[in-house]
């Protein structure tokens, strides 16, 4: 995170799992004018290392200025990745990702994947519809569901098993697309990675409105 002003900002940074329930302890950070924190979330929320924690951080400042990014690192001693994506404060009633690459042969590293994260920050669930194109533009999935108070769903696209996937068909496709609605609003996210994680991209949800 940076501090692009030209006073003190003090910020308050909370880690929350999938559930929406919170992780770790509350960090309290206090960053000068241009000043930047770098620093891993099990360290600034004290999450520790162990079992794997998934989830959201929400960062609240006392004025405006500050931008920041989310750093992602895989490594298995075989296969090593990384990627950044920016943090984000809009909400969307209607997310666009503007590309799929799923279940088809990658150049290396098995066949590509695509996953897409959903946060719904409210206090109340969220009903959602998510739909798949293809090239064309037809529609060739499409399901409806909800997502309660203050939490994220994080799947691949599709997958046989049910809860992998947003779906459990098959969707071998190299291009295409993916929309959201929502009357609410909603934060998203989309990864396109190969199945031994040798690739790695994270995108924004973009506003289709």
């Amino acid at each position: 995170m940076v501090n692009s002003n030209s006073t003190v900002t003090n910020l308050v940074l909370t880690a929350y799992g999938d559930d929406g329930l919170p992780q770790g302890t509350r960090a309290y950070v206090t960053l000068q004018p241009n000043a930047q924190l770098l620093q891993s979330v099990n360290d600034l929320f004290d999450i520790g290392q162990g079992s794997l924690v998934t989830g959201y951080v929400i960062a609240e400042s006392d004025q405006s200025g500050i931008q920041g990014f989310a750093s992602y690192r895989f490594n298995d001693g075989t296969h090593q990745s990384a990627a950044a994506v920016p943090f984000d404060s809009v909400l969307r009633q209607r997310l666009l990702f503007s590309h799929v690459v799923h279940q088809v042969p990658a150049g290396g590293g098995g066949t590509y994947q695509t996953g897409v994260a959903l946060l719904n920050p409210f206090g109340v669930p969220v009903e959602y519809t998510i739909r798949v194109y293809d090239s064309p533009g037809n529609v060739v999935a499409e399901r409806k569901d909800i997502l309660g108070p203050r939490q994220k769903v994080a799947k691949i696209l599709s997958h046989p098993v049910a809860g992998a996937g947003f779906f459990t068909q098959s969707l071998p496709l190299s291009s295409g697309h993916i929309e959201v609605l929502t009357d609410y609003g909603l934060m998203g996210l989309e990864v396109f990675f190969t199945e031994d994680l040798s690739q790695l991209v994270i995108v924004r949800a973009q506003s289709a409105n």
